[in-house]
């Protein structure tokens, strides 16, 4: 009584001087008061005070106390979701300060929250940051210890919690907080008790008591005289064992049944994945054999269109050092054709390298000269990225075949590698004669380039499980057509 009254006589005078910062610590010395006489109510009303003027002043270690001891009085009321709102408040502020001693403090009202909901998991996760800190804080080590050996406990770890008693009894004991000690034998007395080991148990049972000020209730009494009862029937329940672990055997054949009926299970689940594995390989294997097929239909087009060009070269221009040239060049596109047939992706560079080829080899064989030009993005990797073989060139080869004016000697056609997010923009365009209509044999070979292209695409989409974008149309910018990929980048 003497000290409440000292408590306020300071806090009036405090509130005499306009003394703000001494209100404050008035105001919170004044709770372990409000608690001890039970006035919990009064209590959260002198804290919302301390409350208001750290907030006016932007005092964050006294709000970060304010806080804490806020979340002490809820948890005392049973209003843990207020308790808690308090508790993460004062724990994110003495965060932000750096100040041990709270960030500790908050922690440990968390942990008593987390236990009064039995959140044990989350009890140990706290004490263990709070052990972190490595502050030496008396109460917060000794209390903490406390918490972990009663969520073990209470988790079940009776191991544990044993040897978490014992280390929460030497920092009591090491400290002198004797008012924690009474809860730690406690803890021992049911661990003992629930590992039935009924003389230690009563061992810390008499400890308990010698603590509480030598105030023996009858629930004591008749919790000791419990506890002998039990520790001098404990030699007659082993005699009972015998016959618990034939019942124990008989549990453990039903329970190897049980385990051989899960492993079944496990085996019939492992077998549907595997033949869905072999399935959808074989599904992967038929679209590549299509792809495969797509590309040998163009092959021989191409190649006969080639080998045309070689004949014309080599009977109208009767230029042998010029035909060696050419045939140098065409054995290496055919290479490249070659080794392209085998694969479903190639190199960017290998395949700019082939087009770069064809068209030099096409300059060679017009007598009106046509420019190309290719540009590649400085952003994509031609030695690591990949495209289908083989995409491209038919595109290439009807501008120059069939969309190019013969009587001009501007004709033009470029093709543009773009960057763009996840993907890679491949666009070409020519400023021939554009799409051509209609039955004529010109507009039905483009039309064959395009529908097998667009075969290509949609089975590389089926093996990707991503649709390419592919389209043919007239180029908006200039006369001509502009034909535009955009394929996933695949490294």
């Amino acid at each position: 009584d003497s000290a409440t009254i000292l408590s306020f006589k300071a806090l009036n005078l405090f509130d005499s001087l306009y003394a703000t910062e001494d209100i404050m610590i008035s105001l919170n010395n004044l709770t372990p008061l409000f608690r001890i006489s039970g006035d919990l109510d009064g209590g959260i009303t002198h804290l919302h005070r301390s409350l208001k003027l750290s907030e006016k002043y932007q005092d964050s270690v006294m709000l970060a106390y304010n806080y804490m001891n806020m979340a002490t009085f809820h948890t005392d009321l049973n209003n843990y979701d207020s308790a808690f709102f308090y508790g993460v408040k004062s724990r994110t502020i003495s965060d932000l300060i750096k100040k041990r001693d709270v960030m500790a403090g908050s922690r440990v009202t968390l942990a008593r929250i987390a236990l009064e909901n039995g959140e044990w998991t989350e009890v140990l996760d706290i004490c263990s940051t709070v052990s972190s800190l490595n502050i030496r804080d008396p109460q917060a080590d000794c209390v903490c210890a406390r918490y972990t050996a009663q969520a073990y406990l209470e988790g079940g770890k009776i191991q544990k919690a044993i040897v978490k008693g014992f280390e929460a009894e030497d920092v009591c004991l090491t400290y002198g907080r004797l008012t924690h000690i009474m809860p730690v034998y406690d803890i021992l007395t049911k661990a003992f008790e629930t590992k039935k080991d009924f003389k230690n148990a009563l061992w810390y049972q008499k400890k308990y008591k010698q603590i509480s000020d030598s105030i023996i209730t009858a629930d004591n009494l008749d919790n000791i005289a419990l506890l002998n009862t039990r520790y001098e029937t404990d030699l007659k329940n082993r005699r009972i064992q015998q016959l618990e672990q034939e019942s124990q055997i008989d549990k453990l054949v039903v329970n190897q049944h049980r385990i051989l009926i899960i492993l079944v299970f496990l085996l019939g689940l492992l077998l549907f994945f595997i033949f869905r594995q072999r399935a959808l390989k074989a599904i992967n294997r038929a679209l590549v054999s299509k792809q495969r097929m797509l590309r040998a239909q163009m092959n021989p087009h191409f190649l006969f269109n080639a080998l045309t060009s070689i004949q014309k070269y080599l009977y109208v221009n009767k230029d042998i050092q010029g035909s060696a040239t050419y045939l140098a060049k065409f054995a290496k596109l055919m290479q490249h054709v070659l080794e392209g047939s085998s694969t479903e992706w190639v190199l960017l560079e290998e395949e700019v390298g082939m087009l770069k080829n064809y068209l030099q080899l096409q300059q060679i064989r017009f007598q009106k000269p046509f420019i190309y030009q290719i540009v590649i993005d400085s952003e994509l990797s031609v030695s690591s990225l990949k495209i289908p073989p083989m995409l491209i060139q038919p595109f290439v080869e009807n501008a120059i075949e069939h969309g190019f004016d013969s009587s001009s000697d501007r004709n033009h056609i470029g093709i543009e590698f773009t960057l763009k997010g996840q993907s890679i923009l491949i666009t070409i365009k020519d400023n021939g004669k554009g799409i051509l209509t209609g039955t004529n044999t010109l507009a039905l070979k483009r039309r064959h380039a395009t529908e097998i292209t667009n075969e290509r695409i949609e089975v590389i989409g089926k093996s990707l499980k991503i649709r390419p974008i592919f389209s043919v149309e007239n180029n908006p910018d200039t006369h001509g057509t502009l034909v535009t990929f955009e394929l996933p980048l695949m490294q």
